[in-house]
């Protein structure tokens, strides 16, 4: 990661920058459409949560890591390019490696 200079007014707004704004978990738990995503990116942008974590859980009506997933992600990638917002892809489904 790039260190950055913060100057005063920056520092009392970071929301400019994804890399100082809040990164969430983004529970993936059904049917994840095109339209829900980008919808719930654009609430995300809004609010200045720039860096979502997509994270599938029990209820998702989407195979997880069939095609109809990655052209969710896909589709959730542009949306974020668009915005100017990062993305977070987490890979254990239901299964986390802490259990």
């Amino acid at each position: 990661m790039e260190i950055k200079k913060i100057d005063r007014e920056f520092f009392k707004d970071p929301t400019t920058d994804p890399d100082y704004s809040v990164s969430g978990f983004w529970f993936w738990n059904d049917l994840i459409t095109d339209e829900k995503t980008e919808e719930q990116l654009n609430m995300m942008k809004r609010i200045h949560a720039n860096q979502p974590v997509v994270h599938s859980r029990f209820g998702l009506e989407n195979e997880y890591l069939s095609q109809d997933w990655f052209d969710r992600i896909r589709s959730v990638i542009e949306t974020c390019k668009k915005n100017q917002q990062k993305i977070w892809l987490y890979d254990e489904d239901n299964w986390p490696s802490g259990n």
